[in-house]
């Protein structure tokens, strides 16, 4: 079939003409939806005749280019273009190097985002100088196998924290996990929610920006070394509920009678903090300033303000210096804490120590789109299409970073943002890795959704450049379906991937198949978003999915029948051969969900939900306090060592 104009547009800009559904059917992506994706793309086109000139000049500056606009190629070695004439080299140190082609070598770039400009047009080639892989657990522990433990940071429950777990509380439990023996330590993304969030908003997945720590679990006990006073909290209840408004005021109230000591105060610590962080730190303060007063989305703001750089935002940093200076300094305290608590599992005897999640997106009228301009789409939203589980798709409300706009930056950007995370942690878990590879995009128009391809190879690159800079250990979440060989390369880009056990255990099968485990991959029986090992022993994830109408009774006794052979004995003793059988399998690295270790029946989030179930509201049945003497936890770190996942305790 010959493609009109608009279509060859689409297809040459990276938008899938056809996908096959999970039904296996063919599903063609309709003119509506490639209009309103060229869009978001900034290209208003609505005629054959207007993508003709549009992909015209697309394809006239590609040709003009003597060399294409991002090049990945492998650090330290060396590099050569068949091109003529004057360039100049600039590294990501600011180093310079003037050279002149015929053919053009380049000297061994050290790892880095680096730019090659040819001096007489003027075109600038981003060079993405990539390690040979990721990081790997041996080179970084020396250890071949470890273990860790995941749940989530609000979760955590203490007896000094406001009810919502908090960056001391992290420190204290990954202290108290790494003497048990611990690599590391899981929980929930903690990017910043924002200040003028909507206060029902609490999903840890639906971030304001990634770049910046979430201010919520400031430790108010620890404020006086960051100028201000001290304040205590009431704590939670193990196995609790929490109660998000409770905990924020209490903050709120503490923090502000703090600063009103701070400000007053001479702070080289803060002044160090605040120019490291430069304009980036600088316009996400003028945001959460800006949100206070205009709300936390920023296109219903005025005009004058939707842009960082106009001379209205100018205007408002001058007369609002104060509230912006608020902003840098509680980053500051966040920041700080939750680099004390990597420090705290580190010394606390832990390999690699946090092990972060790196979310999928950020909201669209969030300080990451506000600030990252051609960076990211507007006008549409990440999400997936229709399948057994949503029969209409999902819409996820992120904002999707731009295929387009991030090639032509250079990825400065998302390097950025991978950066934010990476410097605070020992390992990082990429949400959704395979939308480094295609993205499902919504349009916001109602128009249908359809995938859109990204620069798999060279969003890696960026990914093994940060990590290896970092030291840090990549783990690539490649759940459900994913394209033929896709694992294979995040393998081989030292990228580990993602089993969970319960996926695989259908039928009669009541073991695990730990033979079906991969060796360059953390295992774990389920995830935040899948029923807890107790809960799928018991059947208690049915019993509740029956109940919200997402099964019937039909479907609730065959899923039940089909789990028989798993719930054979009592949960704990499930729990034991199942966490046995992980620390016997291949797998590099094992989490145990802190949740299982307890054998809480609720699951964290149940996706689809938002007020049927508890979701990012429910405590951890194990206090930090007790976590070094806990007698179910060191019993399940006893399997660990005894599997030489870890070195018995001395």
């Amino acid at each position: 079939m010959t493609r009109t104009a608009f279509q060859a547009l689409a297809a040459h800009l990276g938008i899938v003409e056809e996908y096959t559904d999970f039904h296996s059917q063919p599903v063609q992506t309709g003119r509506a939806t490639q209009e309103a994706l060229l869009q978001s793309f900034g290209f208003a086109v609505t005629s054959d005749a207007e993508a003709k000139v549009a992909l015209r000049t697309l394809q006239a500056d590609e040709a003009a280019r003597a060399l294409p606009i991002c090049h990945e190629l492998q650090a330290d070695t060396q590099t050569e273009f068949d091109v003529t004439g004057a360039w100049t080299l600039s590294l990501e140190t600011g180093e310079t190097h003037a050279l002149r082609g015929a053919p053009l070598r380049l000297p061994p770039l050290p790892v880095g985002i680096h730019a090659l400009t040819q001096e007489d047009e003027g075109q600038t080639c981003w060079l993405l100088a990539r390690p040979a892989t990721a990081p790997l657990l041996q080179d970084l522990t020396g250890q071949a196998k470890v273990w860790g433990a995941t749940g989530a940071i609000y979760a955590l429950a203490s007896g000094r924290n406001t009810g919502l777990g908090d960056y001391r509380d992290l420190a204290d439990a990954a202290r108290a996990l790494g003497g048990q023996g611990a690599g590391f330590l899981g929980i929930n993304p903690v990017h910043a929610i924002g200040v003028a969030s909507d206060p029902g908003l609490i999903s840890p997945y639906s971030p304001s920006h990634r770049g910046f720590a979430n201010t919520w679990h400031i430790a108010i006990d620890n404020l006086q070394r960051f100028g201000g006073v001290d304040a205590s909290g009431s704590g939670g209840a193990p196995g609790g509920v929490i109660d998000y408004a409770a905990s924020h005021a209490a903050r709120t109230a503490a923090l502000d009678a703090a600063w009103e000591v701070a400000k007053a105060k001479d702070l080289p610590g803060l002044q160090a903090f605040r120019d490291a962080g430069g304009t980036r730190l600088a316009q996400f303060a003028l945001f959460e300033a800006l949100s206070e007063v205009h709300g936390g989305d920023w296109p219903n703001w005025p005009v004058e303000y939707q842009t960082p750089d106009s001379a209205a935002c100018q205007r408002f940093a001058k007369d609002n210096a104060q509230r912006i200076a608020h902003h840098v300094w509680l980053q500051w305290i966040a920041q700080t804490q939750l680099t004390e608590a990597q420090t705290a599992a580190r010394d606390g005897g832990m390999a690699l120590g946090l092990y972060l999640d790196y979310a999928v997106g950020a909201r669209p009228g969030g300080a990451e789109t506000w600030m990252g301009g051609a960076s990211h789409l507007q006008g549409v939203s990440m999400g997936a299409p229709p399948d057994p589980v949503s029969s209409t798709g999902q819409k996820w409300g992120l904002a999707p970073l731009s295929p387009f706009g991030l090639r032509q930056t250079g990825y400065r950007e998302f390097a950025a943002l991978l950066r934010g995370v990476m410097r605070q942690c020992g390992m990082i878990r990429i949400d959704h890795v395979l939308g480094f590879f295609r993205a499902f995009l919504i349009p916001e128009n109602g128009a249908p959704g359809a995938y859109v391809r990204y620069p798999f190879e060279e969003m890696l690159a960026v990914v093994m450049i940060e990590a290896h800079k970092a030291g840090v250990l990549v783990v690539g979440e490649d759940l459900g379906l994913v394209p033929k060989g896709f694992r294979q390369a995040l393998a081989d880009r030292g990228i580990y991937g993602l089993d969970i056990a319960q996926f695989w255990m259908k039928g009669a099968q009541a073991d695990l198949p730990p033979k079906e485990f991969r060796p360059h991959a953390i295992a774990g029986f389920g995830t935040h978003d899948t029923p807890t090992l107790a809960g799928y022993v018991t059947g208690t994830d049915l019993k509740n999915l029956h109940k919200l109408g997402f099964l019937d009774q039909k479907q609730l006794a065959a899923q039940t029948k089909a789990r028989k052979p798993i719930v054979s004995g009592d949960v704990p003793r499930a729990r034991d051969r199942l966490h046995k059988q992980l620390a016997e399998s291949p797998a590099a690295l094992v989490s145990l969900q802190l949740d299982d270790v307890t054998v809480e029946e609720m699951q964290q989030n149940l996706p689809g939900t938002v007020d049927e179930h508890p979701n990012w509201r429910k405590r951890h049945r194990i206090a930090v306090e007790d976590m070094s003497t806990h007698a179910e936890l060191g019993a399940q770190a006893a399997l660990m060592r005894k599997a030489g996942r870890a070195q018995a305790k001395d």
